[in-house]
Parts: C-alpha cells; sequence; structure tokens
C-alpha cells in the first residue's frame, strides 16, 4: 500500500516491502529501492522520495538495508515503545466491534514491550462494560490476553446476535400492529359506509311516504 510518511505506519511499510521482495523473490538492491519509492506518495514521504529519485539518477543506489536505515532516520517513530504503551492507554473499544478492538490493540501490543500482566489490564481497560461484564461472570478467569481477547470476540458475537433478535422482534411487532390499525381502519371506513348507506335507504323511504301522502 501507498506510505505518506506517518510515523506509526513507517515500520509497517518498510516490513510490506520485505515480505513482497521476499514473495516475488527480488534480490537486486537497486529494484527494491525503486519499488519501495514508487509506494512513497503524496504528503512528506512523496516529496522526499522525488528528492531521492533525482539524486539517484546522478549517483549510486545504495542497498536496500541502507535505503530503508534512511528511511527510519527521516519518517520512523524515534520511541516507538513509549508510543505504543501511549496508545495503548488511550485506545478504547467504543463503537469498534470486538475483532476491531482486537486487531487494533495487537498494533501496539508488540512495540510496548508490555508482559502479559500488563497487556491484560490495558485490553480490559479499553474493553466495552457490557463485554467486559460478561467476562468477569465466568468460572474462571482468562489469565493470557489471548484468552481475553477470544472471549471479548465470543461474547461480542452473543450480543450482536440477540440485538438482531431484538431488533428483528420489534420489527415485525410494529409490522402487526401496523397490519392492526389498517384492519381497523378499514372495518371502521366499511361500518361507516354501512351506516351512511342504511340512512340513505331511510331517509328514501320517508321521503317516497311523504310523497304518496
Amino acid at each position: 500500500s501507498e506510505y505518506e510518511g506517518s510515523k506509526s505506519t513507517c515500520r509497517s511499510f518498510l516490513t510490506q516491502c520485505s515480505l513482497y521482495f521476499h514473495g516475488a523473490r527480488i534480490t537486486s538492491d537497486v529494484d527494491k529501492v525503486i519499488i519501495a519509492l514508487s509506494y512513497m506518495k503524496g504528503g512528506q514521504a512523496g516529496k522526499w522520495a522525488e528528492q531521492r529519485t533525482m539524486e539517484y539518477i546522478e549517483k549510486e543506489v545504495p542497498s536496500w538495508e541502507a535505503f530503508a536505515q534512511m528511511v527510519l532516520e527521516r519518517f520512523g517513530d524515534p520511541d516507538p515503545g513509549t508510543t505504543a504503551r501511549l496508545e495503548l492507554t488511550k485506545l478504547r473499544q467504543g463503537s469498534m466491534s470486538a475483532d476491531e478492538y482486537c486487531t487494533a490493540f495487537q498494533t501496539w501490543q508488540m512495540e510496548s514491550g508490555y508482559d502479559n500482566i500488563a497487556l491484560v489490564e490495558k485490553f480490559e481497560q479499553g474493553l466495552k462494560e457490557s463485554i467486559r461484564d460478561q467476562i468477569y461472570k465466568l468460572p474462571a478467569m482468562p489469565s493470557t490476553v489471548g484468552d481475553w481477547m477470544t472471549w471479548a470476540s465470543h461474547f461480542d458475537k452473543q450480543e450482536k446476535k440477540k440485538k438482531a433478535k431484538e431488533e428483528q422482534e420489534a420489527r415485525l411487532k410494529k409490522e402487526k400492529e401496523e397490519a392492526e390499525r389498517k384492519e381497523k381502519e378499514e372495518a371502521e371506513r366499511k361500518a361507516k359506509q354501512e351506516a351512511e348507506r342504511k340512512a340513505k335507504e331511510e331517509a328514501d323511504r320517508k321521503a317516497k311516504e311523504e310523497a304518496e301522502r
């Protein structure tokens, strides 16, 4: 994917490049650097890539390792551990699904340097209260952050199924009430028409009797 110069995704960008080179069996440093530059578009990364491209036309292209180090020095986070810990501290599930929350948590998990106990604390802290309450009701509390993620996903899916069922029941109830309302209105309309018909017949009868007199 394209890279615009974000500190938080710098290492991820370089890792993705390395994985692509390995999978595509690209071994030439020149090819690796050119491919990486081609994905550096927009923002500060795009401007930097343009400068390096012009520079490499006139001088030798560096090795991939040297180029990757240049990118890290220019765009990388100088203190990824601190950044990761801050991100985990402020991370909240909010409107995310449990699976989305787990993915966001895992983005910073490795860089944080936290042990399992600290990771569990941070994960629990950001988890939606209703799901956390369900986990507290388990016979045995999960002991690893991985177990917490598994149970969070499980209870989140249960919540969604329950909500979908309740919404369906509410919709069916509303549809039934609407049908009953229309049926009642139709019955009242027909009763009114019948009453008007009878009233007219009675008026016509009286008018005829009056005329015969």
